[in-house]
């Protein structure tokens, strides 16, 4: 099983579930108990070795250290950088996207509750650096849920990621 080293200064930046119930209301999601389990022990951590698919998992504490580092704030972060192209925009308004993780790029993992309130997938969202007719979110070949993606970046082999919709 891979390491997970914490990413920031955890004595600083501690879990809070009042941080995720409060993502939950506001979304109007309820998040799968494995992202939770996950998440209340992994937040602010990235994976070793190959934490080259994945810098590291979104902060998840009650005072965010950057916008675009918390959970609670990474939305509206992706939302500013979407705005520069309309259709982006509209494309990511129509969505019930969930981020939290970042990768190495400029981009962020999220888990996609468009489809299915319950059971989401996780989906790339691109942010920067693509053509203007590029869609900034893409899949996975096939559906994928959260224990699948946290498998997944061990795997020597890629699984391939795609335009969504």
């Amino acid at each position: 099983m891979a390491e997970w080293q914490f990413n920031f200064p955890k004595e600083q930046y501690g879990f809070s579930p009042e941080a995720l119930k409060e993502l939950e209301q506001r979304e109007e999601i309820k998040l799968p108990i494995e992202f939770v389990n996950f998440i209340s022990k992994y937040h602010g951590c990235r994976p070793e070795p190959n934490f080259y698919k994945l810098n590291y998992i979104l902060l998840c504490n009650q005072s965010p250290l950057k916008a675009k580092n918390h959970m609670l704030s990474a939305k509206e972060f992706l939302r500013s950088q979407l705005s520069k192209k309309k259709n982006w925009l509209n494309q990511f308004n129509n969505t019930k996207l969930v981020p939290f993780a970042h990768n190495h790029s400029s981009g962020y993992y999220c888990l996609d509750f468009t489809k299915s309130p319950e059971n989401p997938t996780v989906c790339l969202l691109v942010y920067a650096d693509l053509e203007d007719t590029d869609e900034p979110i893409f899949q996975f070949d096939k559906p994928i849920h959260f224990n699948s993606f946290i498998d997944w970046l061990f795997l020597e082999d890629q699984i391939e990621v795609t335009h969504s919709r």
